[in-house]
């Protein structure tokens, strides 16, 4: 299961706890000054509401890195609380990352992840100052000198200034001691009113964003019949509720929770959460990344993350050039050091090799292997070949008319042959059918166009001539002439259906790349089967080959060259299926490096068959950093009780994959028997295969962000294409941590029940 997230904050909210100041370690820490002394940011643009939801400074763009903020007091006055709240919000920036060491006399002395349990709610790491910062100090303490350089004297006595700023904090996020709420003086009756309609406008948003519909209508007046389908489907929710119905029924037109923006925070809100839960569900902190990018309809740049990682049951999940990463992963308390893997696409801009996003992560982390994506290269080694096809199935299927007729051509054609005993007949056969136009990320569909094309053919045929006549215009008419010559060809005939054969292979090694749980061993696996599969058709398909196209060409009456001819054609013979075991040997022979094969010892398969005590450690050698001298010799000694326990063991005797014995080793608990062989297993798995993930992601950005809809802000985008993919895991959370969210981002004049 792949797991999606587009740039958004750290959600958690800081308890609402006064800080520890006893039993914590005494341990020094170098703290920086709570206040950059140089601003960073210098744009002190207002934070306001446009009409349709979108905020001028969006709050996800706010600096997460507690080094590089701008102070508080370069906010515009009447905005500063609306951006501490949106920090604490937010929360500290807490990064899982290897904390460097530096020497203090005869000691190494560092950053101690401890410190996140025991100043959870305030402690900051900043990984490119190296430093400890403090949030509630940075958000309310007025002074911008240097801070103590013990935690303790940094917390101080009740009154000191850090403890002031916490309930500051505190009482910030407290709407219920606002001067508004004061004000109004709500009753707990209008609270539960409140909390109904809020919850009812929370259903229909999570109805929309699992259907990927679109909230707004042409006109949202009262008397209006097209209000949208968020004001459809409220109101279909309370006519068949009574009591939600009495309470809309009795409630103020500025009241009622359907207003564009507070349909964008909960949104908002539930994009957020979906993002806590899945980073709650990140088990292990090593991940690989995936990054991929394409144009909306809009024709906007938009990429996309995936980060590739192993959940706590042990099973693989994922997670839109440098910069934009490292804010993602700041954002996010992700670091750079725990990336033990990277794949991207054939981008010039990804994976060049001086100046790529590939070289620029591998400066910062020599772990972060680089995996070239299996399915997206081979796709781009076969479909340029496939386009020479498309400007038929363009003429072809340009209109309406255009169609209908093919469709009664290959009737006729299809009648024709039945009646002289060519095409049998039976239930489900000779259905109509169409051309197939190839699309950008569907490959298959290149393959399926041949196919109709062959299985169409006089159909097409006719059909050119009959637009060499009576097309409308004479561009149209030039090409019907040009390509019903070349489709009458024998060498068109003979690419036909060299191409089927050729993407007949790479069409099934295609999808089996593309599938969402392949780990890198039956990639490889099946990238030899198919390279084999190539050769033999390079060796020894020829004669069978002519065979079909003769038979093609004579059902058809096309003319066959005398092939016992003398021919010099340009270039090298052979050179179509040479030019695509060129290409997979270019992309592919790299993978299959020393790193892939040690994984593959990994394999469960056959009874542990491929087991090499020698090579899995060699392969824990790759990963230095993760493997001390002293984890080697543990793992050594590891390594001869997990293969005596494996084979022996006969819940492990049917696996066949590494995702499988990962799941197996976490349900038995032999993952904390043999914890370094469970590691080398996790870093094996996340290393990627394909970016199928984010490809279905930008699938999945065509049908939201459609040709009516081209004008979506990037933010409400994002959000609602992570709860669109994630729609499992959106659906998991409750309504009220949804609320609760809601109710924080932003100060509200109408407040839920204590006791929710």
């Amino acid at each position: 299961m792949d797991k999606f997230v587009i740039r958004l904050p750290r959600t958690s909210v800081p308890p609402n706890l006064e800080p520890i100041v006893s039993n914590v370690p005494k341990e020094p820490v170098s703290v920086e000054p709570i206040v950059p002394n140089e601003p960073v940011v210098t744009n002190t643009k207002r934070i306001k509401r446009t009409s349709d939801g979108e905020e001028s400074f969006a709050i996800s763009s706010f600096e997460s890195n507690p080094s590089l903020r701008k102070p508080i007091s370069d906010y515009p006055p009447d905005e500063q609380d609306n951006i501490r709240r949106a920090y604490l919000v937010k929360g500290p920036c807490q990064p899982n990352h290897d904390f460097p060491l530096t020497a203090f006399g005869d000691q190494n002395r560092g950053f101690s992840k401890n410190w996140y349990t025991y100043y959870g709610s305030w402690i900051e790491y900043s990984i490119s100052k190296d430093a400890a910062f403090c949030l509630y100090c940075y958000l309310f303490k007025k002074d911008r000198g240097a801070d103590a350089f013990r935690l303790q004297e940094h917390v101080g006595l009740v009154n000191s200034a850090h403890n002031k700023a916490y309930m500051f904090g505190q009482n910030l996020l407290n709407q219920n001691q606002s001067i508004v709420t004061a004000i109004t003086k709500q009753t707990d009756q209008a609270r539960i009113a409140y909390k109904d309609r809020l919850e009812a406008s929370i259903k229909v948003v999570r109805l929309l964003l699992e259907l990927g519909l679109p909230f707004r209508g042409h006109d949202e007046s009262e008397d209006s019949m097209s209000k949208g389908k968020f004001h459809t489907c409220l109101r279909f929710l309370v006519e068949n509720n009574q009591e939600a119905k009495n309470v809309q029924k009795n409630t103020p037109g500025s009241a009622k929770m359907t207003a564009p923006t507070i349909q964008k925070d909960i949104v908002k809100a539930c994009a957020l959460e979906t993002v806590e839960a899945i980073r709650r569900d990140m088990g292990d902190p090593y991940f690989a990344l995936l990054v991929d990018e394409s144009r909306d309809v809009f024709i906007k740049e938009q990429m996309v993350v995936a980060v590739r990682y192993l959940d706590k049951k042990g099973q693989t999940t994922s997670i839109a050039l440098k910069k934009a990463i490292e804010n993602l992963f700041s954002m996010n308390n992700l670091s750079i050091s725990k990336l033990h893997g990277q794949g991207y696409d054939g981008a010039s801009n990804m994976r060049g090799e001086y100046n790529g996003l590939k070289s620029l992560i591998l400066q910062d982390n020599k772990y972060a292997y680089f995996i070239h994506c299996f399915a997206h290269q081979l796709q781009l080694t076969l479909v340029h070949v496939a386009k020479h096809f498309t400007h038929i199935i363009t003429l072809t299927g340009s209109s309406c008319k255009r169609k209908d007729q093919l469709v009664e051509l290959q009737l006729e054609q299809i009648l024709k042959e039945v009646e002289s005993g060519e095409r049998l007949t039976g239930r489900g056969l000779n259905q109509e059918t169409s051309l197939r136009r190839a699309a950008e990320t569907r490959w298959e569909t290149h393959y399926e166009s041949i196919l109709r094309i062959i299985s169409m053919y006089n159909a097409v045929l006719n059909l050119l001539r009959i637009i060499e006549v009576d097309g409308i215009t004479l561009d149209s008419r030039k090409k019907a002439e040009s390509l019903g010559y070349t489709m009458n060809t024998f060498d068109f005939v003979f690419k036909l259906h060299m191409m089927r054969k050729v993407l007949g292979i790479t069409n099934t090694l295609s999808k089996a790349l593309q599938k969402k749980d392949q780990d890198i061993v039956n990639a490889m696996d099946n990238v030899n089967l198919w390279k084999a599969r190539f050769k033999s058709l390079r060796e020894s398909g020829w004669d069978d080959l002519l065979l079909e196209v003769n038979s093609f060409c004579e059902k058809n009456e096309i003319s066959i060259p005398n092939l016992n001819d003398t021919y010099a054609p340009p270039g090298q013979s052979r050179r179509l299926i040479a030019h695509q075991a060129m290409e997979f040997d270019d992309y592919f022979l790299e993978l299959a490096t020393e790193l892939i094969f040690c994984v593959g010892r990994l394999s469960p398969a056959k009874s542990f068959s491929a087991f090499d005590k020698k090579k899995l450690v060699q392969l824990a050698t790759f990963y230095e950093v993760d493997f001390s001298s002293l984890d080697l010799l543990v793992l050594d000694d590891q390594l001869d009780m997990y293969y005596l326990d494996m084979t022996k063991n006969i819940e492990f005797s049917g696996l066949n994959e590494i995702g499988k014995l990962s799941i197996k080793m976490v349900e038995t608990k032999k993952s904390l028997v043999y914890p370094q062989v469970y590691r080398l297993i996790t870093l094996a798995l996340i290393l990627p295969v394909a970016t199928a993930t984010v490809e279905r992601a930008f699938s999945a950005m065509k049908l939201v962000k459609s040709e009516p809809r081209n004008r979506m802000g990037d933010g409400w985008m994002s959000d609602f294409l992570l709860t669109f993919i994630e729609k499992d895991i959106f659906w998991g959370i409750d309504i009220k941590i949804v609320a609760k969210r809601f109710q924080n981002m932003h100060p509200r004049r109408q407040q839920l029940p204590l006791d929710y």
